[in-house]
C-alpha cells in the first residue's frame, strides 16, 4: 500500500518594505531603457512646473525690490510733488486705494477729516480703482464697443444716465471672455453712488490742495522766489530745520533726516543734468573722442563717466572720485528704469502670488501629457513582465504586493525624476530672470519660497508618477 506523502502548510513569509524595496530597484535597473524614458517624462513635467513656479516668485520679489528702490531713488521728487502739486479726485482715488497706515494718517492731519471717514472713502476707491484696471485691460475693439472713448471717472458718470448702465450690460453680455470683478448687482450699486463718491474725493482733494497752497505761500516766504528744488541743493542745515517746521505745522509728513536725503538727492539731480548738458559741448566731446577713441551717444557716455579716462573732459566739473559716485548713481538709475520696464511687460498688478490662469492651463495640460506618458510606459513595461509575475505569483506573492511593487518603482522613478526636474527648472529660472533683471534677482532672493518651492516640485513628481502608474499596476 502507498504511504500517503505529509504536506506541510507553513504560514506565507512576508517580505519587509526593505527587501520589497531593493527588488524594485533591481527591477528597474533591468530595464533601464525603459526607466530613463519614464523618468525623461517626469522630468520634463516637473522642470516646467518648477520653472513656473520659481520665475513667478522671482518675478514678485523684484518687482518688491524695484520698487523699493524706486521710491528711494525718486523719493525727491515724490515728496516734493506731494508738498506743492495739487491733486485731483482720480489721483486721490489711486493714492486712498493703495495707502498705508501712514498715508491715511498724514492725510487726516492735512484735511482735517476724520479717519473713519477717510477709511470708508478709501475702501470705495479700491472698488473703483478694481473696475478702472478691468477697463484698462479690455482690447481697443472692445473697449470703444462697451464704452466708446471715454475713460477714468467719465465712465461711470456717463453709465449713471438713464438707460446707459442696461446698455452697456447688453454690450457686455456676448462678450464671453469679459466678467466684471464684481457681480452685477455690485457694479449696479457702485455705479448709482459714483455721483456722491465723486463729490467726497473731490471735497477731500479741495481741502488737500488748500494744505498745498498754503505751505506753497509760506516757502515762498522763506526762501524767496526761487525754485524749491534749486533752493535745496545748498541749503545749509539751519534753513532745511526752517523748512521741516513749516511743512510739519501744515499736517504734512517729513522730518530732518527725510529733509536732508531730499536736499542730497536734489543736488545730484542737478549735478547729473549739469554733466549732461556739458557733454553735449563740442569741446568736451572732442576730449572724449580723444581718451576713448569713439564718440557714443549721451547715455553710454553717462554710463562711463566713473571712467578715469572720462577725467581730461569732466574734471573741471568734479574730481575723479566725485565723478565716479554719480556715474554708479546714474548706472543705478538706469538698470532700476530698464527694470521697471520689463516689469510691466511680465507682471499683472493684480497678481501677488501663484500662477496666472494661462500658465496653470499649461502646467494641466503638460501634467496630463505626463501621465499618459507615464501610464503608457508602464503599460508596456508590465506587459514585458508576464512571466516574472507568473514566477512571483507561483513563489506565493500576493496581487497586492505585485500592484504595490509597481507603484513603488513608479515612485522611486518620481523622486529621480522630481530631484532632477526641480533642479532643472530652478536652473533655467534663474538664468531666464538674471539675464531679464540682473542683479535684481539676488536682491532679497527668496529662500523660504524657493524651498518650498521645490518642495512642491519633488512632491508633483512624487505624486504623477504613482497616480499614473495605478491603472498599469492593477
Amino acid at each position: 500500500m502507498m504511504q500517503d506523502r505529509q504536506i506541510d502548510v507553513v504560514d506565507q513569509v512576508s517580505l519587509s518594505f526593505t527587501k520589497t524595496l531593493s527588488l524594485c530597484v533591481s527591477g528597474i535597473r533591468h530595464r533601464l531603457l525603459r526607466s530613463v524614458l519614464t523618468l525623461a517624462v517626469i522630468v520634463l513635467a516637473v522642470a516646467f512646473f518648477m520653472s513656473l513656479l520659481s520665475e513667478n516668485t522671482f518675478l514678485l520679489t523684484v518687482r518688491g525690490v524695484v520698487q523699493t528702490q524706486i521710491a528711494q531713488v525718486r523719493e525727491s521728487d515724490h515728496v516734493l510733488a506731494r508738498l506743492y502739486g495739487n491733486i485731483g479726485g482720480l489721483e486721490l482715488s489711486r493714492t486712498l486705494a493703495a495707502s498705508g497706515p501712514e498715508v491715511a494718517d498724514e492725510l487726516a492731519r492735512v484735511t482735517g477729516l476724520s479717519e473713519d471717514y477717510l477709511a470708508q472713502v478709501a475702501k470705495t476707491c479700491v472698488v473703483e480703482q478694481r473696475y478702472y484696471r478691468f477697463f484698462d485691460k479690455i482690447k481697443t475693439g472692445q473697449r470703444l464697443a462697451l464704452i466708446e472713448k471715454r475713460s477714468g471717472q467719465q465712465i461711470f458718470m456717463t453709465m449713471g444716465a438713464d438707460g446707459e448702465l442696461d446698455g452697456f450690460l447688453k454690450r457686455l453680455l456676448p462678450m464671453r471672455n469679459l466678467r466684471l470683478p464684481a457681480t452685477e448687482e455690485e457694479f449696479r450699486e457702485f455705479v448709482a453712488s459714483f455721483g456722491g463718491h465723486r463729490n467726497e474725493l473731490q471735497a477731500v482733494a479741495d481741502k488737500w490742495n488748500a494744505a498745498v497752497d498754503a505751505v506753497d505761500r509760506g516757502t515762498k516766504e522763506l526762501i524767496g522766489a526761487a525754485p524749491v528744488k534749486s533752493w535745496l541743493v545748498d541749503a545749509d542745515d539751519a534753513q532745511l530745520k526752517r523748512w521741516v517746521a513749516l511743512v510739519s505745522d501744515a499736517g504734512f509728513s517729513l522730518d530732518i533726516e527725510q529733509a536732508t536725503r531730499i536736499a542730497g538727492g536734489c543736488r545730484t539731480d542737478v549735478e547729473l543734468a549739469a554733466i549732461a548738458k556739458a557733454l553735449s559741448e563740442d569741446e568736451r566731446k572732442r576730449l572724449w573722442k580723444r581718451e576713448f577713441n569713439e564718440l557714443p551717444e549721451l547715455d553710454k557716455m553717462m554710463m562711463k563717466m566713473g571712467d578715469k579716462r572720462a577725467v581730461p573732459a569732466l574734471g573741471d566739473l568734479h574730481n575723479a572720485e566725485k565723478l565716479q559716485f554719480l556715474g554708479e548713481t546714474y548706472r543705478h538709475r538706469r538698470r532700476i528704469s530698464d527694470a521697471e520696464k520689463a516689469l510691466k511687460a511680465r507682471v499683472d498688478l493684480d497678481q501677488t502670488s501663484g500662477l496666472t490662469s494661462r500658465q496653470a492651463f499649461l502646467l494641466v495640460v503638460s501634467f496630463l501629457v505626463c501621465t499618459i506618458g507615464i501610464a503608457n510606459a508602464m503599460l508596456m513595461s508590465i506587459t514585458e513582465r508576464f512571466r516574472e509575475i507568473a514566477t512571483m505569483k507561483c513563489l506565493g506573492a500576493t496581487d497586492g504586493f505585485i500592484m504595490v511593487q509597481f507603484v513603488l518603482e513608479a515612485g522611486i522613478q518620481g523622486i529621480a525624476g522630481g530631484l532632477l526636474g526641480m533642479v532643472v527648472g530652478l536652473l533655467l529660472a534663474i538664468g531666464k530672470s538674471t539675464l531679464i533683471f540682473g542683479r535684481f534677482v539676488f536682491d532679497g532672493f527668496p529662500l523660504a519660497l524657493t524651498a518650498l518651492n521645490c518642495l512642491y516640485a519633488l512632491a508633483a513628481g512624487l505624486v504623477l508618477a504613482m497616480l499614473a502608474a495605478l491603472y498599469p499596476s492593477w
